[in-house]
């Protein structure tokens, strides 16, 4: 049977834009095509979809042998460990460079580490920072990104995903902002994303003692997850990312200033003590705007005077939201 190839693109376009239910209805009334043709447009669209998503994924991926630096993330709990790296992120490194010495002992392999706190925190670079240092792949999508607009699609992409994972043997998979795609069922009542849910359930089951996938997890608000995946055996480690506390401020504007060609005073306690509230990317943005203005007046480098303008401009633009 010839198929009109531009049937096919016309069908498939549709499908990618409005609901399955819709487009079928479309396809068999209006354009008066079969259920093989129908079918076969679904299909392509459906890979289409996945494939665009492994390309993006595949652009993010970093070089694993890159030597990247690993940012302190001392300002998210508080502990005498070095560099402050939390007890259970200190334990799951180990575990991801050493299996065979928890394995030996009988202990069971963690599927999955939850990263929870206000945005900005650092909960990708902790993510990253994690990966590196026990010398893993990493796979990076966001929680939209697995909101599939016709049914199928969001778990043929999830399988994608950590079948991707399986073919790299050693390989973290990162999901940011999980609760878009992982929001509690209601009962009996579909919630939209239950059939994310299943399939990342289907997937955290079918880990094996021996497997090097490992599942990080991070969001703004835990309480929107489905209980399911925040149970031990899932998202095994919640680990809470706060805001910095005074010294934690201090030692990330130090870290940024490092980035920009600073010639000026040490004003690294002031600007932590007036900056209460800030997030890791607020102090961020502040230190690079200090750079923007430098340039606007064509200075040679930072100085503090550049510093203080800087939070001046954050602090007025704060108080006008």
């Amino acid at each position: 049977m010839k198929i009109k190839q531009k049937n096919v693109y016309l069908l498939a376009t549709l499908l990618s834009i409005s609901s399955y239910s819709y487009s079928m209805m479309f396809a068999k009334k209006i354009m008066g095509l079969s259920a093989t043709t129908t079918a076969i447009a679904a299909g392509y669209c459906t890979w289409s979809n996945i494939n665009y998503a492994k390309r993006a994924r595949a652009e993010q991926m970093p070089d694993n042998h890159s030597k990247t630096k690993w940012v302190r993330p001392d300002w998210a709990l508080k502990n005498n460990l070095p560099n402050g790296v939390p007890q259970e992120i200190a334990d799951l490194v180990d575990f991801l460079k050493n299996p065979k010495k928890y394995t030996d002992l009988g202990a069971d392999m963690p599927k999955g580490l939850l990263l929870y706190g206000p945005s900005g925190t650092g909960k990708t670079t902790i993510a990253r920072a994690i990966t590196q240092a026990a010398g893993y792949g990493f796979i990076a999508i966001a929680g939209s990104d697995l909101m599939a607009r016709y049914q199928g699609e969001s778990a043929a992409l999830i399988e994608s995903i950590f079948n991707e994972a399986r073919s790299v043997k050693k390989a973290v998979i990162f999901i940011d902002e999980i609760e878009v795609a992982a929001r509690k069922r209601a009962g009996e009542k579909a919630s939209g994303t239950d059939e994310q849910v299943t399939q990342l359930l289907k997937e955290l089951d079918g880990f094996h003692k021996d497997s090097s996938i490992f599942l990080i997890a991070a969001t703004n608000i835990r309480e929107a997850i489905d209980p399911a995946l925040l149970r031990p055996g899932r998202l095994d480690y919640h680990v809470l990312i706060p805001l910095p506390d005074n010294a934690g401020r201090e030692d990330i504007i130090k870290h940024y200033l490092t980035t920009k060609v600073y010639k000026g005073k040490n004003i690294s306690s002031i600007l932590a003590a007036q900056t209460e509230g800030c997030s890791g990317a607020d102090l961020k943005f502040l230190i690079n705007n200090a750079a923007i203005i430098a340039a606007r007046e064509n200075a040679k480098a930072v100085t503090e005077k550049h510093l203080l303008a800087s939070l001046e401009a954050y602090k007025n633009k704060k108080s006008e939201l």
